[in-house]
């Protein structure tokens, strides 16, 4: 791999990516809206990143840090009480 270039392997290791679980509207206007994402982590915790979108007119964008990272704090829980959860999880 060439430093600086990011890989996406077809079959990545076991553990290697956390598994999206749910989410939950925090705020919401017609123009940015504040979601924790909750991703299932391996120990039977789950893990909550609070994102900003934007809407820029045609979609939502995210919105990241100043220091580049997409979310300012992640958490970790071990319930998903309270979040909209998707199938299979």
């Amino acid at each position: 791999m060439k430093a600086g270039r990011l890989t996406n392997p077809a079959h990545p290791a076991p553990g290697t990516y956390l598994q999206l679980a749910g989410f939950e509207f925090v705020s919401y206007t017609s123009s940015n809206a504040v979601i924790q994402l909750l991703t299932a982590r391996l120990d039977g915790t789950y893990q909550v990143s609070t994102l900003n979108v934007t809407w820029d007119g045609s979609d939502w964008q995210l919105v990241l840090q100043a220091n580049g990272t997409d979310t300012p704090n992640q958490q970790i829980v071990a319930s998903p009480v309270g979040f909209v959860l998707w199938g299979g999880v």
